[in-house]
């Protein structure tokens, strides 16, 4: 895998779980984060990117 798409991959990963950590009502910020790099994921068409998109609406 190229740089930049591990690099997109690692930085979606990081919001994810960041998103994860935080009470539904304090991580508005952070879900603007993870959308971006959800964004960048799905661009690049890196793997198992659409997992990400569940994992965010069931929490």
């Amino acid at each position: 895998m190229e740089k930049d798409k591990l690099k997109n991959m690692l930085l979606l990963d990081l919001c994810a779980f960041t998103a994860s950590l935080f009470a539904p009502g304090a991580r508005e910020e952070v879900l603007e984060d993870y959308h971006l790099a959800y964004s960048l994921a799905e661009k690049q068409n890196l793997p198992h990117h659409k997992a990400y998109k569940g994992l965010l609406e069931r929490l």
